[in-house]
């Protein structure tokens, strides 16, 4: 993809950020997750190095051993408190990094591939994500009949009019990803093909 932004112009520091970034920030967003969950579950630095530093795993020691009387109910509070807090980023992480995933899937445009159907359409389609296809054949047939773009495959600037339009229209993007997920759900659902393929099996006694 770096390469497909250098060849359409774009500068080394416009390719990392509106092409490079995008693609690994779902990747960069997961491991401060897990930075921060760390951190704030962390008892034994703020404790010992940190002189006392209150934080929520010190406070919840702090109600259970108490030189007055232990208060296990703030404790359990506590406790709760800060599980809500790990959730709530987790999910938020998880969300934004749904929306903002990307599939990307790299075939050299050679004539064979007419006749094969890569199995990364089906589960962008399943995903609900919005799909681009450099694809030819029966492939793209699939691609355009669940309404994604189809780009001529090898030709960059192809792709490119097909990302910018996707870009253009946010409305779009969500409408082709529903469209998409119903057209594989009503097409190509695991279970209607295995009974499809029972009653040809059944025909042939």
């Amino acid at each position: 993809m770096e390469d497909a932004a250098l060849s359409l112009g774009s500068r080394p520091t416009q390719a990392f950020f509106r092409v490079i970034l995008p693609v690994i920030l779902p990747s960069l967003t997961a491991g401060a997750l897990l930075v921060f969950m760390a951190t704030m579950a962390d008892f034994g630095t703020p404790m010992v190095l940190g002189e006392g530093l209150r934080t929520l795993p010190t406070l919840m020691y702090g109600e259970f051993i108490n030189e007055l009387g232990g208060n296990p109910t703030m404790a359990s509070t506590l406790g709760s408190l800060l599980i809500l807090i790990n959730t709530v980023a987790l999910m938020a992480q998880r969300y934004w990094a749904f929306r903002k995933a990307y599939q990307v899937v790299c075939l050299r445009p050679l004539p064979i591939f007419r006749q094969f159907v890569p199995s990364k359409v089906f589960e962008v389609l399943a995903a609900g994500r919005p799909l681009v296809a450099a694809l030819a054949g029966e492939a793209a047939e699939i691609v355009r009949e669940a309404g994604g773009l189809v780009a001529e495959p090898g030709d960059g600037r192809s792709i490119a009019a097909a990302v910018r339009q996707l870009l253009a229209d946010p409305a779009a993007r969500e409408a082709m990803g529903e469209r998409g997920r119903r057209y594989v759900r009503e097409h190509y659902d695991r279970q209607s093909l295995a009974l499809d393929y029972l009653k040809t099996l059944k025909t042939l006694d």
